[in-house]
């Protein structure tokens, strides 16, 4: 991974990642997040079927790493679901 990185974002300004338009910052985040990436993976669809539930863990304060490692890690890696475990926390929080 170490070469790849290297060949990437070299001193040379014709790189691959200035070849294909992509700003280096975006194409390290690419490269950070497939080096994250698991074997099996949930997808959103699975995260959205079990986010009350992992929501309700959250706030009794359960460990997650050992309860839903898989589904800690998918909202670390995605935007959207994490978007909107964001937002079923702070609905549950107003409702008191």
């Amino acid at each position: 991974m170490k070469n790849l990185i290297s060949r990437l974002f070299g001193r040379n300004k014709r790189t691959p990642a200035h070849a294909m338009g992509m700003p280096p910052e975006m194409l390290k985040g690419l490269i950070t997040s497939l080096e994250k990436t698991k074997p099996i993976e949930l997808d959103c669809e699975d995260i959205f079927a079990r986010l009350d539930e992992y929501v309700d863990a959250v706030l009794r304060g359960d460990d997650i790493n050992t309860m839903m490692p898989d589904m800690k890690h998918h909202l670390e890696m995605c935007r959207d679901c994490f978007q909107e475990y964001e937002i079923l926390v702070s609905a549950i929080e107003a409702a008191g």
